[in-house]
């Protein structure tokens, strides 16, 4: 039982940072195509949950708020990775749990265009969705990724009747 905890844990850790890391490379690309500065939308994304979006669309470089929104977003993917690697160990004991993992998947995936709409007010005028929502899907991507790689034996149960 411990030894299963400890796969979780280590598994939910690599998955959310795997994902926190791809959200990030997605979303430094669409700022250096879209010719603002690299850290633009996290730092906008930041002021407008930590400060109410004073300034609007334009935003000053500032390490505390681009810090304290990364640490919440990736605490936010360690859980849903936490999360998700336990849906899917659990899987393998209880067939159905991977359809929670499926669903979790794409919960993640969407999850950064709801936050978006619902969340940014005025300031969702200054970023296009589009790199939020592909930043969302390469986000979940790479935690599902992980996981299914990490799992070759549910890999081989869900091509069985087990799961069918």
């Amino acid at each position: 039982m411990q030894v299963r905890r400890a796969n979780i844990i280590a598994e939910g850790l690599v998955a959310g940072v795997l994902a926190h890391l791809a959200i990030a490379c997605v979303l430094v690309f669409s700022d250096l195509f879209a010719g603002r500065w690299v850290l633009y939308t996290p730092t906008l994304v930041g002021s407008v949950l930590l400060e109410s979006g004073r300034e609007g669309c334009q935003v000053t470089p500032s390490a505390t708020i681009l810090l304290a929104y990364a640490s919440v977003h990736l605490s936010t993917l360690v859980l849903f990775g936490l999360l998700a690697s336990w849906l899917v160990q659990g899987s393998q004991e209880r067939p159905i749990l991977w359809f929670g993992a499926l669903c979790l998947f794409i919960f993640v995936a969407w999850h950064i265009s709801a936050a978006a709409l619902g969340l940014l007010g005025r300031a969702h005028e200054c970023l296009s969705l589009w790199p939020a929502t592909l930043a969302g899907f390469a986000g979940a991507l790479a935690m599902a990724g992980y996981l299914w790689r990490s799992h070759p034996e549910l890999r081989q149960a869900l091509r069985g009747e087990r799961y069918a």
